[in-house]
């Protein structure tokens, strides 16, 4: 179980979110929503430990567990898949194979393409597998599905909801696209730029909802 208990924004004070506290465990999914600029990355970086909260603190066994997978990400396109697999330990190969089978399938049957064949979906499976074999308990993705067709994003929610399956890991995810998380399922909290707030909406999941809730503030 990992605690979080914080108030934490901008540096520069121009916004705070006060008394951001909740619990969660591995298997959890966790979407975190909101509008450029409200601070989603400073939460994650919060978690990481490269900003420290406004008041409390994240405990080590967050911020030692945490990987993070971005549309920023990139693997060396002219290499092939199994160069990134042989250049991983052994041992951490065989913890993705015994626990997320499904990807580490999907990936070993691409090992003899360059990662410049490889789809958007693929390669963000690979940067995935690359992140599950340092066997850290907290999978971070900042916005991963952006530049992805709609095939490629179910892909990645396939495989997301079978890594939250095994129990093993906390998902959390950051999209622009509402159905992509309403599709996902699993918990979701709201960062509330005109409220300052961030809390955890519990009714019942609606892109139009969700859309009316950013947009007024209310």
């Amino acid at each position: 179980m990992y605690e979080i208990d914080v108030n934490f924004g901008f540096s520069d004070g121009s916004l705070e979110y006060k008394n951001v506290c909740f619990s969660f465990q591995n298997g959890d999914i966790i979407n975190i929503i909101g509008e450029n600029g409200c601070g989603k990355s400073t939460f994650y970086k919060m978690l990481m430990g490269k900003v420290k909260p406004l008041r409390g603190k994240i405990c080590d066994n967050i911020k030692d567990n945490i990987v993070v997978i971005s549309d920023y990400i990139n693997i060396p396109k002219e290499v092939l898949v199994a160069d990134i697999l042989n250049f991983i330990d052994e041992e951490k190969i065989i913890y993705v194979h015994n626990f997320f089978p499904e990807i580490y399938n999907y990936i070993f049957n691409l090992k003899d393409s360059k990662i410049l064949l490889l789809s958007t979906g693929e390669r963000r499976l690979l940067e995935i597998l690359c992140a599950l074999s340092t066997q850290k308990s907290i999978l971070v993705l900042d916005e991963a599905n952006n530049g992805l067709d709609i095939k490629n994003r179910l892909l990645l929610i396939d495989n997301l909801k079978k890594i939250s399956q095994s129990e093993k890991v906390t998902v959390f995810n950051t999209s622009h696209y509402f159905e992509d998380v309403k599709t996902l399922g699993g918990r979701v909290f709201i960062m509330n730029k005109k409220k300052s707030a961030f809390e955890e909406y519990k009714q019942e999941f609606t892109v139009d909802k969700i859309m009316k809730y950013l947009g007024s503030g209310v």
